[in-house]
């Protein structure tokens, strides 16, 4: 990442299976996960007090958004979590095998600036009080 151009700038690798990376607000960030089981990440994650409102203004404009980057996403609100998850996955890979980490990294990169793309703006005009949930029908 150190050697090309992108929006998107690494922070500094630490031993762990994941790195983040700043969105532009606190209430989100970005992730890239290296699962050893044979799976690669990058996701959107929106934390916070408003994390789950946010997600469903989100989730308003997904068929815009999953236009835009390209692929169909995978949604998680996760209901029983302060946090809520837009992802993407690459599970045709083998973390573990050196031969292929060129490729996983070119897709991890490609994906990454991908999501910061089209999410960095939607996250600064994201407002919580813009949403009103339909009311249900009796």
């Amino acid at each position: 990442m150190d050697a090309r151009a992108g929006r998107v700038k690494p922070a500094k690798p630490r031993p762990q299976q994941w790195m983040d990376f700043s969105i532009g607000r606190s209430i989100a960030w970005l992730s890239l996960t290296v699962n050893v089981k044979g799976s690669i990440r990058v996701a959107l994650v929106l934390g916070g007090q408003d994390a789950k409102t946010h997600y469903q203004l989100l989730l308003q404009e997904k068929d815009q958004i999953e236009e835009e980057i390209g692929e169909e996403l995978l949604w998680h609100e996760l209901l029983d979590r302060k946090q809520s998850v837009i992802r993407l996955r690459n599970d045709d890979v083998d973390p573990r095998d050196r031969a292929q980490w060129p490729a996983q990294q070119e897709w991890l990169w490609e994906k990454l600036q991908a999501f910061h793309q089209v999410f960095s703006r939607r996250m600064k005009q994201l407002r919580a009080e813009d949403y009103s949930p339909e009311e249900e029908e009796t």
